[in-house]
């Protein structure tokens, strides 16, 4: 699948919404390796706006039949950094929750070969949707008094 972007895909009230779930919960502490750094993990399997309201506005991008496989809320303080990793599902679907500042970096990278990359600014609101089979990494915001960045991640499969 070709990586897309889709701006504005959440409301401001969903990106608000989302954000104070994120305040009221508890976050788990998470690594995505086992020598790699920890960052923040929230299930939100249970909540309704994500799980059907907005998926359903992702299957319409994808415009083939889906079945979500996984839903949680990543969260990276600075210097958080993982590592380049696959997802091993068919889609990757991120949406950007956190404000953003250029000045703050926090993109995501996409390794399409080992001299493609794509890389992601993660603008409040912006949906990603790539292959998730390709090496990727969600970078942390650059300096101490910047926000946590969150992201709202979903793995998806073909039907």
């Amino acid at each position: 699948m070709e990586t897309k972007i889709v701006d504005n895909f959440l409301t401001p009230d969903e990106i608000e919404q989302i954000r104070l779930y994120a305040c009221k919960n508890s976050w788990e502490i998470q690594l995505s390796d086992y020598d790699a750094h920890e960052f923040l993990y929230m299930g939100v399997s249970d909540y309704e706006l994500i799980n059907d309201t907005i998926y359903k506005r992702i299957q319409g991008e994808l415009g083939v039949g889906t079945e979500l496989t996984r839903v949680y809320l990543n969260g990276q303080h600075c210097g958080r950094e993982g590592k380049l990793h696959q997802d091993n599902c068919d889609v990757t679907a991120l949406i950007y929750i956190s404000e953003y500042n250029p000045n703050w970096g926090g993109f995501t990278q996409i390794m399409n070969s080992p001299t493609d990359q794509c890389i992601v600014p993660p603008i409040r609101g912006r949906l990603l949707l790539f292959d998730g089979n390709l090496f990727h990494k969600g970078y942390s915001f650059s300096y101490q008094d910047c926000p946590l960045r969150i992201s709202l991640a979903y793995k998806i499969n073909f039907k």
